[in-house]
């Protein structure tokens, strides 16, 4: 859905506050769903970020001007992209972009950017960054989901791409061992080379499911840590 919006002369955006490093790393704070896997090396305190919570205050953040802005959002309402400023952080480290995100969590969908995202890669170049990070529940990577932050040549936030997806509560304890599941794809005639580990898969149904992340020579294989069966099952290269 793309969003236009109008501007209200009754709202009024307040940009973010810049946030100083902590000369401690402790947060003892937890945070809900993740009290054993918080982040608590994260550098920043995020307490005193001021979020940008509507689509309005976004708008307004950008200069009230539409072509300034452009967003879209996936079927649960969420920003799944953003062409257009959503900080006023200089982001110049992976930690800064994540610092940036949470100026805009509620509309992502995300309660703790530092604890459900971890750094993928990083590209710099005269025109600006860009910063990936997959998701991860409680340490455990979400299968195909990410998150991109995009900086433009005076380290400012230029635009965001997001897959990122919510309210994940599910066991992390598999029913399954490594071992069976390997079976599960031998079974169907193929040979695991690798196993990347345990994942989230969010399934057609887009509900949760912990499983386990095997490869063979031409496949990833997804099976289910739970039920042994296998939820995907996808080549590793394409032919044309």
């Amino acid at each position: 859905v793309l969003i236009i919006i109008k501007e209200k002369d009754s709202i009024s955006a307040t940009p973010h506050s810049m946030v100083e490093k902590t000369e401690s790393s402790e947060n003892t704070e937890n945070t809900e769903n993740m009290e054993n896997t918080e982040n608590t090396d994260f550098p920043y305190d995020v307490e005193n970020i001021v979020e940008i919570t509507s689509m309005e205050e976004l708008y307004l953040f950008n200069g009230g001007d539409v072509d300034n802005l452009e967003v879209y959002t996936n079927e649960n309402g969420y920003i799944s992209f953003i062409s257009g400023s959503f900080s006023d952080i200089e982001v110049k480290s992976p930690e800064e972009a994540i610092l940036s995100l949470y100026g805009i969590k509620t509309l992502m969908g995300c309660k703790s950017p530092k604890d459900e995202l971890r750094l993928e890669s990083t590209n710099s170049d005269e025109y600006g960054s860009v910063f990936n990070f997959e998701q991860v529940y409680k340490d455990i990577p979400v299968y195909g989901r990410s998150i991109v932050v995009v900086t433009d040549d005076t380290n400012h936030t230029s635009a965001l791409n997001s897959s990122f997806t919510s309210d994940i509560d599910i066991s992390i304890k598999p029913s399954l061992s490594e071992k069976k599941a390997i079976k599960v794809v031998e079974d169907q005639g193929d040979t695991v080379i690798t196993n990347q580990g345990l994942y989230i898969y969010i399934d057609d149904e887009s509900q949760p499911k912990l499983v386990w992340n095997l490869e063979s020579n031409m496949y990833t294989y997804l099976v289910d840590a739970q039920e042994g069966t296998v939820l995907l099952e996808n080549p590793l290269f394409i032919i044309d």
